[in-house]
């Protein structure tokens, strides 16, 4: 069983996030919950929970305050619940973070607590770190990434990346510096990230950073050479398309 702690100033929310965890996911066992921030860290103390299911706006103390006061006493792992925007969504997606938008999904709590009984995702220090870094750049672009390899979590440089090619299920991330990344995500998923800052998806197997390409080649119906000495194909569909963001 999974101990699970909900820190929420909404009781509704937490008797509505209760009530799909009942349903949904018996494996957790909601040993406490709290409308006051500040009785919710005593009761971390207290109770040792696995999981904490956080809320971030809060008046009293939001979420990020609580993680803070707790220090470096984070040895179980964290759930957000958030109302956010879109673009503290993106900060959550690039710093790896879980989080479940409300009102809370039963299909998206299974899926964030399959995650974490499978241990494809473990909160950390990291994690909230990148996390806070990325919120304060609201204005600017996110600039650190976290992907999940098969020997733990990568923080790289978004300007670092090259390219992407998929592997199945799979896809390798290639970088300015180092041995490619294999990651656990689709490229669907990695483009899904990335699309906003100058990615594009110019094959069904290829998303390559616009700001590393070198030249177009008219060869094989359209190749792009990037900085790493690699050719990359166009694939018909796209090329056009690709063609268009140069064009003045």
């Amino acid at each position: 069983m999974i101990k699970a702690i909900i820190i929420d100033d909404e009781l509704h929310a937490i008797e509505g996030l209760k009530y799909e965890i009942e349903q949904t996911t018996p494996e957790v066992n909601v040993i406490g919950y709290t409308t006051n921030p500040v009785e919710g860290i005593g009761m971390i103390h207290e109770l040792n929970p696995d999981l904490l299911f956080l809320d971030i706006e809060m008046p009293s103390m939001n979420g990020f305050e609580v993680l803070k006061n707790l220090k470096d006493k984070i040895d179980f792992d964290v759930i957000f619940v958030t109302a956010y925007d879109q673009y503290a969504i993106k900060a959550f997606k690039f710093s790896a973070i879980d989080y479940l938008l409300k009102p809370v999904n039963g299909n998206d709590l299974k899926h964030a607590i399959s995650l974490l009984t499978e241990r494809k995702y473990s909160f950390n220090n990291d994690h909230f770190t990148t996390l806070m870094a990325n919120l304060s750049k609201k204005n600017d672009k996110l600039e650190r990434v976290v992907l999940p390899t098969a020997q733990g979590l990568e923080f790289i440089e978004v300007k670092n990346i090259i390219r992407c090619e998929s592997d199945s299920n799979y896809c390798k991330v290639y970088q300015v510096d180092g041995q490619p990344l294999f990651l656990a995500k689709t490229l669907k998923e990695i483009e899904s990230l990335l699309y906003d800052y100058g990615f594009y998806r110019v094959h069904n197997s290829h998303l390559i950073s616009m700001s590393h390409i070198v030249r177009y080649l008219h060869l094989d119906g359209g190749m792009i050479e990037l900085v790493d000495g690699y050719k990359v194909p166009v694939s018909r569909n796209r090329k056009n398309e690709f063609l268009k963001r140069f064009r003045p």
